[in-house]
């Protein structure tokens, strides 16, 4: 179990859900590999709250 399981039982997160699981399944075995899938998770996570929040304008 990790601590980003509760993403996986919600649809909305399907963008960037197995990244974060997956980064943290592998931070004791690769860390450089955790930091990329984290950097990964965190830019689909703000482009999917552009996406679901009308009120937010994507900076130029």
């Amino acid at each position: 179990m990790t601590n980003f399981d509760f993403l996986l039982s919600d649809p909305q997160f399907t963008t960037f859900r197995e990244m974060a699981v997956s980064a943290e399944k592998i931070y004791d075995i690769d860390p450089v590999a955790c930091v990329l899938n984290c950097c990964r998770c965190v830019e689909f996570a703000v482009k999917w709250i552009y996406f679901v929040d009308g009120k937010l304008a994507v900076p130029c």
